[in-house]
């Protein structure tokens, strides 16, 4: 079995490896306004509106080469932060450059936005919020390290599977419309039938901001192949093609399949502040499409 990497391939990861990873404050920014401005609204519609102002608004990025597009910040090696999830970054701002390892780079420009921004979050963020709701027996005893619970005071800590085959077989625009139906059917003199309506609501707006995402790449590719090789142009093209359709239309292809499932992981990754989701059975999942 031949297992060296394409030529393409090789590029990437020598890319990849020579970038230096940065921190990247535009999630931060953009929840934080969006919090701000909707502070009466359920804690999911706040969610599913940040989400939707993020995905229409930070960076999008083609990079050279790249045939499966989509970008979780602002550059190749680029980490979003979320002042919502904890606030200790503040206190590391001027330390991220000094470690030993896991070293990033941070302009002062971010360092300036993120100390302007994170007040807001001191006495709002998951992490404080958690920590009021325990006793103090119990906050001693994590303090003697008798239990530790890291990420789980603040977030979900992943190890759990997403339902790619969900989007896979409808497209978020299968999910919208059940989500409409849903919304439609419900009793709004019943106490259980208001609760659901914040659900139902923010589930289309996220089927809409996921649709608007794609279609940023669609059209960025189409700027790119302006200007690109004719061999680059064709590749670009068919990006923007698939980008039009998928995740929100179910994908027709192999190439659509992967590209909709990245979408997923990665959109994911952005609204959850990068906890561990597995890709899970991959071979599994697209095997129906490399048939075809």
């Amino acid at each position: 079995m031949n297992l060296k990497l394409s030529e393409r391939n090789e590029h990437y990861r020598k890319l990849l490896i020579e970038t230096d990873p940065i921190i990247c404050a535009e999630r931060a920014v953009i929840w934080t306004d969006v919090f701000k401005k909707n502070e009466d609204k359920p804690a999911i519609t706040k969610a599913a509106l940040a989400l939707k102002e993020t995905l229409e608004k930070m960076t999008v990025i083609i990079n050279d080469d790249e045939l499966v597009v989509g970008n979780q910040a602002n550059g190749l090696r680029a980490t979003p932060i979320s002042p919502l999830v904890n606030t200790w970054v503040i206190d590391e701002l001027d330390k991220f450059e000094k470690r030993d390892g896991s070293v990033f780079r941070i302009s002062e420009e971010t360092k300036n936005t993120i100390r302007e921004i994170y007040p807001y979050w001191f006495d709002k963020n998951v992490y404080d919020s958690t920590i009021a709701l325990l006793s103090e027996k119990t906050k001693n005893a994590m303090d003697a390290l008798v239990f530790t619970c890291g990420y789980t005071l603040t977030k979900g800590c992943g190890h759990w599977l997403l339902n790619f085959e969900n989007v896979l077989d409808h497209g978020f625009k299968g999910i919208k419309e059940r989500a409409q139906e849903k919304l439609s059917e419900l009793d709004y003199a019943m106490k259980d039938g208001v609760e659901k309506i914040p659900l139902y609501e923010a589930i289309i707006t996220t089927c809409d901001a996921v649709k608007a995402f794609a279609e940023r790449f669609s059209n960025l590719a189409i700027d790119q192949a302006k200007t690109a090789s004719p061999e680059r142009r064709k590749e670009l093209l068919k990006i923007s093609e698939i980008c039009s359709r998928v995740p929100y239309e179910a994908p027709q292809s192999f190439r659509e399949a992967v590209q909709a499932i990245y979408f997923i992981q990665l959109i994911t990754q952005i609204e959850s502040d990068g906890t561990g989701i597995s890709l899970g059975r991959l071979d599994h999942i697209l095997y129906p499409f490399y048939k075809k």
